[in-house]
């Protein structure tokens, strides 16, 4: 309901896809992060870039989790 009436928060991005991963959803985890990506500055997105790949990593998608990781690493 909240991303509803606030769809560019990245609170409750981040807070969702926490939860979605606790609830072993992790397609749904990673599009949050991925919405967040978008929007958020590029020091905010090493945040989501890490946990998506950490996401990626536990679906055996190694190479998107790789390129996460180096993106995030490009940032800092």
């Amino acid at each position: 309901a909240a991303l509803r009436l606030r769809p560019d928060s990245l609170t409750f991005l981040n807070e969702r896809a926490r939860l979605l991963r606790i609830m072993k959803k992790p397609e749904l985890a990673i599009a949050d992060c991925s919405a967040a990506i978008k929007i958020a500055s590029p020091q905010k997105q090493i945040t989501f870039l890490n946990m998506r790949a950490v996401l990626l990593v536990g679906l055996n998608r190694l190479d998107e989790a790789v390129a996460d990781y180096n993106r995030s690493i490009s940032i800092e």
